[in-house]
């Protein structure tokens, strides 16, 4: 479903975008101020669809993935601890 959400919202957003991308004058004229905003707001679903998406698919990767599982094991060890050593 992330998916689907992803593409939808992505290539809406790019025409939406227009304006903004072809028109030289739109910073200093009236321009269609309407249409970036909604472009914009497709974009900010667009990202919480792709984090959304890598946070669904990344427990099952782990489980899968030797790479993924090692990776993430040298991450853990590698951070120093959160307490003081006492002395």
């Amino acid at each position: 479903m992330l998916f689907i959400i992803a593409f939808v919202t992505s290539i809406p957003a790019w025409f939406l975008y227009e304006p903004v991308l072809s028109d030289p004058g739109y910073i200093t004229g009236a321009g269609a101020d309407t249409r970036v905003f909604l472009g914009a707001s497709l974009e900010l679903i667009l990202i919480i669809a792709n984090i959304g998406t890598a946070l669904a698919l990344f427990p099952i990767l782990k489980r899968r993935t030797k790479a993924l599982r090692s990776a993430t094991s040298r991450r853990g060890s590698s951070r120093a601890p959160s307490s003081p050593s006492a002395s």
